[in-house]
């Protein structure tokens, strides 16, 4: 087993912008090798998580959402930032598929927990895969969200995982562990 790189050390840290989404920080470090980086910059983002819903049929709960980053539609799973009020990532994932499909789950399970961008990014996105997915209600959108669902087959969001219709790297991940757990089964 090879021994652990040595960690950083923050010699200071001064916000450059804070708001409920997004805390900016620009740090002072001290690699493990004596040198100093000044500025690094450090984004603290909430947690957030992300589902892969299947109904009876196979099919997955997808949504098409505008995404003003890629200036672009983008095709994603339900997803969405872990509340305080949430009582774990498993309610907060059920939570957001409800609010933005309007579909309930029977069996949710945990894919992984990974860092979204180790490099620069404080937080970790949970990624779930659910059975059972039923239509319960119709959506309740916050504002500024604007999506529509889109129920499809799972070895076409697997290929479009591939084939680049789907771009969110974190989602293409999150679908590559789900056919991965599927098979195993």
């Amino acid at each position: 087993m090879t021994k652990p790189l040595p960690p950083w050390t923050v010699l200071s840290s001064r916000p450059i912008f804070q708001d409920r989404w997004i805390d900016l920080r620009a740090e002072r470090c001290r690699t493990g090798a004596g040198a100093v980086v000044d500025p690094y910059y450090v984004i603290h983002r909430p947690d957030w998580a992300c589902i892969l819903a299947l109904d009876d049929s196979l099919r997955v709960v997808m949504v098409r959402v505008w995404r003003q980053g890629t200036k672009a539609d983008s095709l994603e799973l339900p997803a969405g930032a872990i509340d305080a009020e949430d009582a774990s990532p498993t309610e907060a994932v059920r939570r957001e598929l409800l609010e933005e499909t309007g579909y309930q789950v029977r069996d949710v399970e945990l894919l992984a927990r990974l860092a979204t961008n180790p490099a620069n990014m404080t937080n970790h996105v949970h990624m779930f895969i659910a059975r059972g997915a039923i239509f319960d209600r119709a959506p309740a959108l916050e504002p500024g969200e604007t999506l529509e669902t889109v129920l499809m087959p799972f070895d076409e969001v697997v290929a479009a995982a591939f084939d680049g219709r789907i771009t969110h790297a974190v989602h293409v991940a999150a679908i590559l562990l789900a056919r991965d757990r599927i098979s195993r089964r």
